[in-house]
């Protein structure tokens, strides 16, 4: 079992997209990324996308209403039912299992795959990430595109700055604490829920791996992948890859 599954099964899943923002407000930052990349299917024929590490969808949707016939795959089978209620017309095929298991992945070859929101983090070690990126690699048909975002953490937080209030309203409030080592972050969640008499607080932790943007382009560019181009917005680093060959 990875370190983050028990957290998002215990802790995170129930409140997964109130606390990022909504699903409307996740569509749209979706598409502004996609836009800004201009990923649109480009054959007349379908264009099939696989969105690794899918959640509730917040990409997943968007890249179906462009005209993607979407495989998401997640380990959360929470967040994937969640996807699947908000379905209309879309098509996306949601598959709950392991990332790292290809047997989750259509036999056809993809025109674009995507890991977004950090997922690449949650792995376990380094190892594990080469193994995802060269999946991802085999999943794409030559000159397929491979989108994938996470946070950088070459600056170590101290002190008061390891505390990140990320969410709250009326009945949730919600920060994180995080801790640095030179190879991983502990990610402590803390959930305070009010029921309508008193409140109550879950707490629950979960290993990420320090991801280094500069460490990150050298395993894709040895899994085969050329880096086409790089964004930072919010926080969050954008790679742009294509495989050639």
């Amino acid at each position: 079992m990875y370190s983050f599954q028990s957290h998002y099964e215990n802790a995170l899943s129930q409140h997964y997209t109130r606390v990022y923002g909504g699903r409307l407000q996740n569509y749209e930052k979706a598409n502004s990324i996609l836009d800004r990349f201009g990923l649109l299917p480009k054959d007349k024929e379908p264009a099939l996308a696989i969105d690794m590490g899918a959640g509730p969808g917040f990409y997943s949707v968007p890249l179906a209403r462009r005209g993607y016939q979407v495989v998401a795959i997640d380990l959360d089978a929470n967040l994937l039912s969640e996807l699947e209620s908000n379905l209309g017309s879309e098509k996306v095929q949601t598959k709950c299992g392991d990332l790292l298991d290809a047997a989750n992945y259509p036999e056809e070859k993809a025109h674009l795959a995507i890991c977004m929101t950090d997922t690449i983090a949650h792995l376990d070690t380094v190892e594990q990430q080469k193994s995802l990126f060269q999946i991802a690699f085999q999943s794409l048909r030559n000159g397929g595109t491979f989108l994938c975002s996470f946070r950088d953490q070459s600056r170590t937080l101290s002190d008061t700055e390891r505390f990140l209030p990320f969410y709250s309203d009326d009945s949730l409030i919600a920060t994180t604490f995080v801790e640095h080592s030179d190879t991983t972050v502990r990610v402590t969640d803390i959930f305070y829920s009010w029921d309508g008499s008193s409140w109550t607080m879950n707490a629950s932790a979960y290993n990420k791996i320090r991801v280094y943007s500069d460490e990150l382009r050298g395993i894709l560019e040895e899994s085969g992948f050329l880096v086409q181009s790089e964004f930072l917005d919010r926080g969050m680093t954008y790679f742009l890859c294509t495989r050639n060959s």
